[in-house]
């Protein structure tokens, strides 16, 4: 008997210990999917990711959701045998707010706060890659204005309410819904059957035929589907019956009428094309906002150049001159040459710098005097380019594209008189689906 209860004991041990190993591993989930971010349920985070074959140069990224109030938030990092960032984004917007970078030489924990001004649903995002056969690990703390995301799943992107549809029906307004990371959903359009049974009123004024034409019109513009049948049959009110089966067809020839009536309102716009004039088919002197080119391959090709060799997409082209280089895909410049999708590199002589800060001031400022519309948005932020020490720098800047422009300078001395500088351009709508492709670049340059 006392055996038998031993047992037990033991047992309810390991029942007891295989429960805490599922709640550490539910509280440690991790997710790579943007738009569906791990909730952080407590104070602390740790994850592993797993070493890529040779030559596989991408990063692994880990989203997680949490929220923070007004105040200080302050994040701790502890990493092992990881290289890359940790950026932390406002959800909606992917406002910037924060970025830590991750040496797998280095396994001291580092720490950086965020000042709130007011309550903001965030998104972190770790994108690091193991420098060896060996997989890496980080633990994220959060102290200060932390708060966590209590309740739902740990994948919490179907979280929305399942009240805010029957409020909006109810209350007959459209209301903004958001997901738990506070990305907005579009509201659904009501149903047809509701605008159908609007008409009905409609054909009780029998009496008088000659007003029903008059209000027939009045009711087009609300449904269009209905429109070609009234004045097709306007005293057939009593066959009612009868059109209700064309009424299926009537709207399936109606449609591509309207898309046929588009094409001549946008033929006008490629007219300025063949005016080969400066500014005879521009607005105000600027040239023509081109399409976006395609998206960067996944497929990596070398670049050898006399001051520095890194790897590219395989659908960008480098056109070299001198210690110049200029990496981008095809359309990736306007017709006036004005880059807006790629990489710029080259070397800048400082006058007189003591140290990589005060040569990088003068590089920034030089770009700022021939673009005047461009500011500083961040700066002094350290990162590394082939094991030495640099300097990024984030600028904003009109798009040749058309809108903002993300500029991104990374600076690294060479030198005490030359610094390589590498400007990624691109614009900032297109910064998300661009930024591992530039990381990918930059983890591959070596310099000469």
């Amino acid at each position: 008997m006392e055996w038998f209860l031993t047992q037990r004991r033991k047992g309810a041990k390991l029942v007891a210990i295989a429960l805490l190993v599922l709640a550490a591993a539910s509280v440690s989930a991790q997710s790579i999917d943007p738009n569906a971010p791990s909730p952080v349920r407590s104070n602390s985070v740790t994850g592993r990711i797993a070493a890529r074959d040779l030559g596989d140069a991408r990063l692994t990224d880990h989203y997680f959701a949490f929220k923070g109030t007004p105040g200080d938030l302050l994040i701790t990092v502890e990493s092992s045998n990881l290289n890359g960032d940790i950026d932390v984004f406002t959800a909606g917007t992917l406002r910037p707010l924060l970025k830590l970078r991750l040496y797998a030489e280095s396994a001291a924990p580092v720490s950086k706060g965020i000042y709130l001004r007011r309550r903001e649903e965030l998104i972190l995002r770790v994108e690091a890659r193991s420098p060896n056969d060996d997989e890496g690990s980080y633990r994220l703390s959060f102290s200060g204005s932390f708060e966590p995301i209590a309740g739902g799943p740990d994948i919490a992107e179907t979280e929305t309410p399942a009240t805010t549809p029957t409020e909006s029906t109810a209350t007959g307004r459209k209301t903004k819904r958001v997901n738990s990371v506070g990305a907005t959903i579009a509201e659904p359009e009501p149903p047809p059957s509701a605008v159908a049974a609007a008409p009905t009123p409609e054909p009780t004024p029998e009496p008088t035929p000659e007003a029903k034409p008059v209000e027939t019109p009045n009711a087009k513009p609300e449904k269009s589907p209905e429109e070609t049948e009234k004045p097709t049959a306007p005293a057939r009110n009593t066959r009612g019956r009868r059109p209700a089966p064309r009424r299926t067809p009537t709207p399936r020839p109606v449609t591509p009428k309207v898309a046929e009536a588009t094409p001549p309102e946008a033929a006008p716009k490629p007219k300025p094309k063949p005016g080969e004039n400066a500014q005879s088919g521009t607005q105000n002197g600027k040239a023509a906002v081109p399409a976006a080119p395609a998206l960067p391959s996944t497929r990596m090709t070398s670049f050898q150049g006399t001051t520095l060799q890194l790897q590219h997409p395989d659908n960008w082209k480098a056109a070299v001159s001198g210690k110049s280089v200029a990496l981008a895909p095809a359309g990736g410049a306007n017709e006036r040459g004005d880059l807006g999708y790629g990489m710029i590199i080259d070397v800048f002589t400082p006058q007189n710098a003591r140290n990589l800060d005060e040569a990088t001031t003068q590089f920034v400022d030089s770009l700022r005097k021939g673009n005047p519309n461009m500011k500083v948005a961040r700066s002094r932020v350290q990162t590394r380019v082939d094991g030495r020490t640099a300097q990024l720098t984030e600028l904003t800047n009109d798009s040749p594209f058309g809108g903002a422009e993300t500029d991104v300078v990374v600076t690294v001395l060479r030198s005490t008189n030359e610094l390589q500088y590498f400007v990624q351009v691109v614009p900032s709508k297109d910064m998300p689906r661009y930024q591992q492709t530039f990381q990918n670049i930059m983890s591959s340059v070596r310099l000469k």
